[in-house]
C-alpha cells in the first residue's frame, strides 16, 4: 500500500518517526471522498521517499501537472508471520505462569 503526503503538510522526519514503529501502523484508517477505509497489519515499511507525482495528466492542450510528495510504501505481514507472533505471545504467557509471575 502506498500512502502519499503533501510536502508542505508534514516533514520527512515526522513521517519517518510515525512509520518506524510497527505498533503505529497495525491499523491504518485512510479517508477518501468522505469514506473511511481500514487497513490492518501493514506494519512493514518497504520504502519512503520524496518523489514527483502526476496530479493532472497531460492533455492535447496542456502539459501534465506534477507535485513533489512524500511517499511511504507499506506491506502486510504474512499469515505465517502473524501466527508466529501469536504463538510467541502464548509461549511468553505460559513461561511467566510457570515462573509464578
Amino acid at each position: 500500500m502506498e500512502i502519499q503526503f503533501a510536502k508542505g503538510a508534514v516533514t520527512f522526519e515526522q513521517i519517518d518517526r510515525l512509520f518506524a514503529e510497527p505498533e503505529n501502523t497495525k491499523k491504518i484508517t485512510l479517508q477518501q471522498d468522505g469514506k473511511a477505509f481500514l487497513h490492518e497489519n501493514y506494519s512493514l515499511r518497504v520504502s519512503m521517499n520524496l518523489a514527483p507525482v502526476v496530479i493532472t495528466p497531460a492533455t492535447s492542450t496542456d502539459s501534465e501537472v506534477t507535485e513533489e510528495r512524500y511517499s511511504v510504501v507499506m506491506a502486510q505481514k504474512s499469515y505465517a508471520e502473524l501466527q508466529q507472533e501469536a504463538l510467541q505471545e502464548t509461549v511468553e504467557v505460559l513461561v511467566l505462569k510457570s515462573l509464578g509471575v
